[in-house]
């Protein structure tokens, strides 16, 4: 068999990290340990992680594709610059809490080798303890859904639940399908399909931007499979929970953007008033009065008015 140049990389593995060091080592160990015969390059792009970080990954993986960014750019703008480094046929979009299982990466890629109709294929998604993950293969979400969650209205007693159920309507996770989206934590996708549509919309700050970008790809005739037989262990929230309100504001206007661009600017509207004076409000009530009972630190209550700030100022406080 010929020896393969660097020129002839299978897949581009980008990774975007924020302060997971640990998680971060295990992943990139998962990849190496699962990539069969494939050519891989691992790209990490750090977030100005305080954790020593950038120094292990060189000092453990000093073949790996590192920039240390020296602010954190976010989800979206970090996965394109790594998307701008990729040497691969395919671009594999992964976060750093996952850990790749047997044969996972060769079947994602063998799916796209042998199947030319479609751009992007998505792994089955599993926690820890096996549990699939609805986030591998979702239909993206209606301005009711999200209403109802702004409302919180699903989390009624007796009616919640079933208000829920009746609004989400998932895939079958044990079965292999084309579907609308997949998952950013774990996407890979034809190169050329992501330079056709510029990559992530840098303008997301937080979640909605994979939904978004696999709603674009589609406009622009790609299709999306998900592939039950690839399994990945994903954690989840592993980044975000270091710093719930700023990542909170930052799903709310991501997701705002999303309605106004997949369903109007009515919906986004609707979506920020109740955002606004509804949620706030009652998650503010909430964190007053579990302060007062003692069921919650301080720092909670902190957190929570930080969070109705942002949202009320529409800004990321710092």
């Amino acid at each position: 068999m010929a020896e393969r140049s660097a020129d002839d990389v299978d897949a581009s593995i980008v990774i975007v990290s924020w302060n997971v060091r640990e998680l971060l080592l295990a992943c990139i160990r998962s990849i190496i340990s699962m990539q069969d015969d494939l050519l891989v390059q691992i790209v990490v792009v750090d977030n100005a992680s305080r954790d020593q970080t950038v120094e292990a990954v060189r000092r453990e993986f000093p073949d790996v594709e590192l920039i240390a960014s020296d602010t954190n750019l976010g989800f979206s703008r970090g996965s394109n610059l790594g998307l701008d480094h990729a040497k691969g046929r395919y671009v594999f979009f992964l976060n750093p809490d996952t850990v790749l299982g047997e044969h996972a990466l060769r079947r994602l890629v063998d799916f796209l080798e042998a199947n030319r109709d479609f751009d992007v294929v998505g792994p089955r998604l599993v926690s820890p303890d096996g549990t699939p993950q609805w986030v591998g293969a979702r239909h993206p979400p209606s301005p009711a859904l999200l209403s109802l969650q702004a409302l919180y209205l699903h989390r009624l007693p007796l009616i919640g639940r079933r208000l829920l159920n009746r609004m989400v309507v998932q895939y079958d996770l044990n079965v292999s399908q084309e579907v609308e989206a997949v998952s950013g934590a774990a996407m890979v996708s034809r190169r050329a399909a992501l330079e056709r549509v510029k990559g992530f919309d840098e303008s997301f700050p937080y979640t909605s931007e994979d939904i978004d970008l696999c709603l674009r790809l589609r406009r622009h005739g790609s299709r999306i499979f998900y592939l039950a037989e690839a399994t990945i262990t994903h954690i989840g929230e592993q980044s975000s929970s270091q710093a719930w309100a700023r990542t909170g504001t930052m799903s709310m206007l991501s997701t705002e953007m999303y309605l106004a661009r997949a369903h109007g600017r009515f919906h986004a509207l609707v979506y920020r008033m109740l955002v606004q004076f509804v949620q706030v409000p009652i998650m503010v009530v909430v964190g007053f009065a579990k302060a007062l009972l003692g069921r919650n630190a301080s720092g909670s209550l902190r957190e929570r008015l930080v969070f109705a700030k942002s949202v009320w100022r529409r800004r990321v406080e710092e």
